[in-house]
């Protein structure tokens, strides 16, 4: 029994990968064997002299391609969140005022006619610390608005705001208090740091509404002091909240997670699983290409289904999350995400080497996790970071948000599509590429069989003695008809053949 050869290093497939499209010089499989051989001693040399010595350009290349790539993330992404107070001045918050003005006796008494509406007094504090809209409307209208993200924040004005506020003058109580109170609506879980400084912002500018106040209404008298110590009670509403803190990071480092393992299950099917072998070089299997990519693609969702389970079941262990929607739909939402993963890292795998694929897909995968919204939102953020509106991580992770804590329920059908838009598009464009490889790998076995069909043989080069064990084409029962894809003429055939006689 004849031990099978060892494995060198220039064995490795990526070793010696390259893109499909880079091919020799010739179109005809007859003229390609001379260019076959060298480019093969050509790739053994280099690695043997790769092995020998240090490859100092190499390392001088990388070194300098990650220091620009670190400096101008950290340029872009620093100086995006670093300070993002200076983009609060531009959120915008609604006041809801439902005030009815001054409707009473007492307002009559102090020389106040019914025209008097203090909720309107917020439309001062447009741009001071925000951007403040007045409107008319009810409680549920605040809750609306801020469920549909249209504002950050909503300061629900009562019936009786404008009558409790005079009620507070040494004019009319002196020595008493009337609570005076404002409802402010937020929701917390839509992002919870964006939120955080919403609150210290709004804080301030409670303040600053409250001195403003006091002294609009110096013409009639100061307040009494309990009114003037105290102020305004604003009581705080959250339409959904984050008991726990680590969750909210939880709606993006899941997902970074499975996009890690996408592109492992890219690397691994594309380079050492050999679904071609099977059916590319059998002439008599029908419809070799469907089998083919339909095994790769199983296989991958096989790959990314376990892996996904693998990062669930972590959560469920170790961490008793909020759960809106439930595990299942949690665990279905991830793989869906993970197979938009699998399907855009494919696509790239079959266009690019392979350190320039693991650098383009790594670069891709931090640009979503920096621009997904996870972190800051958008709204606090330089304009560049608006590009993750286009990624399917953005979407993701307002999905996760809703699956989680309920927040966002207007936005799910656009999650949904968007990433189903990117799952289309890049398994499209991935199949194609996936054909053209196979051709051109078939096209690749049929330069080998033309060699051995002829007797072809080279001593001086190991590279097609390895190749003597390989079953001629009778042998493999490969029908007449295809001999048309060796692609030479009859006359060339018989001018052969005379010179082989």
């Amino acid at each position: 029994m004849e031990s099978k050869p060892k494995p060198t290093y220039c064995d490795d497939p990526i070793v010696l990968e390259r893109p499909f499209f880079v091919r020799n010089n010739s179109a005809r499989i007859a003229d390609s064997s001379s260019y076959e051989k060298n480019d093969y001693q050509r790739i053994s040399r280099e690695v043997e002299e790769k092995k020998e010595n240090f490859p100092w350009l190499a390392m001088t290349i990388y070194c300098f391609f990650i220091s620009l790539f670190a400096l101008c993330f950290g340029a872009l992404y620093i100086g995006g969140v670093w300070n993002p107070g200076k983009k609060l001045v531009g959120l915008n918050y609604v006041v809801v005022n439902d005030d009815k003005g001054c409707y009473t006796s007492l307002c009559e008494k102090i020389g106040l006619n019914n025209t008097r509406n203090v909720g309107n007094y917020y439309a001062r504090l447009d741009g001071t610390g925000g951007r403040f809209t007045v409107v008319k409307g009810t409680r549920n209208d605040a809750i609306e608005y801020v469920k549909k993200f249209k504002y950050w924040a909503a300061f629900y004005i009562p019936e009786k705001f404008t009558v409790d506020v005079i009620s507070n003058l040494n004019v009319v109580n002196k020595h008493g208090h009337v609570d005076v109170k404002v409802e402010v609506i937020l929701d917390e879980a839509r992002s919870y740091n964006t939120i955080s400084l919403v609150r210290k912002a709004l804080r301030r500018l409670q303040n600053s509404f409250h001195i403003a106040l006091v002294r609009s209404f110096q013409q009639l008298g100061s307040f009494n002091p309990p009114f003037l110590i105290n102020g305004i009670s604003y009581t705080e509403t959250s339409l959904h909240t984050v008991e726990k803190y680590g969750q909210n990071f939880a709606s993006f480092v899941t997902l970074m997670l499975v996009w890690i393992s996408t592109i492992s299950a890219s690397i691994i099917t594309h380079f050492y699983f050999a679904f071609e072998i099977h059916w590319l070089e059998k002439k008599e299997v029908h419809h070799p290409y469907i089998k083919i990519i339909s095994s790769k693609i199983l296989t991958n969702c096989l790959m990314v289904l376990f892996t996904t389970f693998i990062i669930i079941l972590i959560q469920c262990i170790c961490g008793n999350l909020t759960m809106e929607k439930g595990y299942i739909y949690y665990y279905l939402f991830v793989f869906y995400y993970a197979l938009c993963g699998i399907a855009v890292n494919c696509s790239l795998i079959h266009v690019l080497p392979f350190i320039a694929y693991y650098l383009v897909a790594v670069i891709f995968m931090m640009l979503q996790i920096t621009t997904c919204g996870g972190i800051f939102d958008h709204s606090v953020q330089f304009g560049f970071w608006k590009i993750g509106r286009a990624l399917p991580m953005y979407y993701a992770t307002r999905q996760l948000k809703n699956i989680f804590w309920g927040v966002g329920e207007h936005t799910k059908l656009a999650n949904v599509l968007i990433i189903l838009a990117w799952i289309v598009v890049s398994t499209i464009v991935t199949i194609y590429l996936y054909i053209l490889e196979l051709k051109t790998k078939r096209e690749n076995w049929l330069r080998r069989e033309y060699r051995k069909l002829l007797n072809y043989k080279n001593e001086s080069t190991s590279f097609y003695n390895r190749n003597e064990d390989m079953t001629p084409l009778k042998s493999r029962e490969v029908p007449m008809e295809s001999m048309e894809d060796f692609d030479f003429t009859e006359k060339e055939y018989n001018r052969r053949t005379s010179i082989t006689q």
